[in-house]
């Protein structure tokens, strides 16, 4: 392994242990048997572990779409899903820390990943065309629309640390966006 991912794997580990404000970067060092000048040449600052754990969260999405699977609706929901649930692994506490060292500086964590948005606005196009939703509007604007409902519920998620509804909140919230088809519904 190299340094890199051991400094991002220790570090995820003591997130969970110990939490993002308890876990200082010499723990992180510690941990690792590294010092600070080896964990500071990969990373410029603590907050930077967490923009990459989700951004290597994002990437790892795309590789969940099932190409055979002709439910486009059904597999466009899923890679929200996917999405809440890897976040769940990584913890409200770290999700909430992502937002928050984005609004004191955009770190871009919430750039539109190309492949997935690519295959969200394909996924769109197809329901679209099979008449799995009859939302009419741009595939490329209703993902963007999809994006924004997802991160307001992330928002509410990192605020209330309440998962119960934040799933099936979404769907509910995505069916009425897009319109869904009866034949298309389906339930997890």
């Amino acid at each position: 392994m190299d340094t890199k991912n051991q400094i991002l794997k220790a570090a995820y580990k003591l997130f969970q242990e110990k939490s993002y404000d308890e876990t200082s970067v010499t723990d992180i060092c510690d941990a690792c048997h590294l010092t600070k000048p080896a964990f500071y040449y990969h990373f410029a600052a603590k907050s930077d572990l967490l923009l990459s754990f989700y951004k290597s969260t994002v990437e790892k999405l795309v590789l969940t779409i099932d190409v055979s699977d002709t439910n486009y609706w059904r597999q466009l929901v899923m890679c929200f899903v996917h999405l809440a649930q890897a976040e769940n692994k990584l913890g409200a506490d770290i999700i909430s820390k992502v937002f928050i060292a984005n609004l004191a500086q955009n770190q871009h964590t919430f750039d539109f990943n190309d492949s997935f948005k690519n295959t969200c606005v394909t996924l769109i196009t197809k329901a679209q065309e099979s008449k799995q939703i009859k939302a009419t509007q741009d595939p490329t604007e209703l993902f963007y629309t999809a994006s924004y409902i997802f991160t307001g519920y992330d928002v509410m998620w990192a605020i209330e640390r309440e998962e119960s509804t934040r799933i099936n909140g979404l769907i509910s919230s995505f069916s009425n966006l897009f319109n869904v088809s009866e034949e298309a519904e389906f339930t997890l």
